[in-house]
């Protein structure tokens, strides 16, 4: 067991708030957003919200994001200095300290429940090291057929980077998958049945938005490619190998926008 205090030892303590980023209300992972950009993990240790307490109450934060592909574990996202303090953000300033940690430096025992922000000192004595990885984490690997729930956007970005192990496991199978939109939890059914398997199928959907169903066409007129990049989600629900008749995939299909009743319009986005 090694800890933290080990590898990164921190004068005074007392000067640093912690920050751990979890799951946002509306479903988004810090993760997934430190992957699609740097920008966008900084907005994260940079939003306050209009008239909500003042979290980051000392000079520096040390940030961490929930690495939920191995629950209870944490990765290292830098040490802030907070320069300025707004009503709805923080000015902050990346401090050069231990930032060739960032992305790279895993930990667990992180015991907070509530919040996102603690006194640094009441944590930094128990967190335990988990892993330190060669490079920077940049893209998720794949978890397993069982457990890919995968934000459209995090997809899209597997996908675009032609990511390897996504992309070898994904091209021999066929299957029955779910897009679910999480602003009001309409699905859309669909299957992928062709050369190329689920991952063919789901590369279409990366590059045009809709994948040229009807319901989720007539979504992207009314709203735009940008609303399903950010709300929606691929899951798997079935797989099946290469030889399987499409006859039987579509029929598996059908059985699932029946139980989910995606075919209905207040349900889901299935028209066809």
């Amino acid at each position: 067991m090694i800890k933290l205090k080990q590898i990164m030892p921190i004068e005074n303590p007392s000067m640093y708030k912690i920050h751990v980023a979890k799951r946002s209300n509306d479903g988004y992972e810090p993760l997934d957003e430190y992957i699609n950009g740097w920008d966008n993990w900084i907005g994260w240790n940079t939003y306050r919200g209009d008239g909500k307490p003042n979290r980051f109450t000392r000079k520096y934060v040390i940030s961490f994001m929930h690495f939920y592909p191995q629950y209870g574990t944490f990765l290292f996202g830098g040490i802030f200095e907070i320069l300025k303090t707004y009503s709805d953000r923080y000015e902050i300033r990346l401090c050069d300290m231990y930032k060739d940690f960032i992305g790279r430096l895993k930990v667990k025992n992180i015991n907070t429940k509530r919040g996102s922000a603690f006194n640094f000192e009441n944590h930094y004595e128990t967190i335990e090291v988990v892993e330190l990885l060669d490079k920077p984490y940049s893209s998720h690997v794949f978890p397993g057929y069982e457990w890919v729930n995968c934000p459209f956007s995090v997809m899209k970005n597997i996908i675009d980077k032609q990511t390897p192990d996504w992309k070898t496991a994904l091209s021999k199978i066929k299957g029955v998958y779910m897009l679910t939109d999480i602003t009001c939890g309409k699905r859309y059914i669909g299957s992928a049945y062709g050369d190329g398997g689920v991952w063919s199928r789901w590369s279409e959907y990366c590059y045009s938005g809709h994948g040229y169903n009807t319901g989720l066409v007539d979504l992207v007129k009314e709203k735009g490619n940008d609303y399903i990049i950010q709300n929606f989600r691929f899951t798997l629900l079935e797989i099946f190998s290469m030889v399987t008749t499409d006859e039987y995939i579509i029929g598996r299909e059908n059985y699932w926008k029946t139980v989910m009743l995606s075919d209905n319009k207040k349900f889901g986005y299935n028209c066809n």
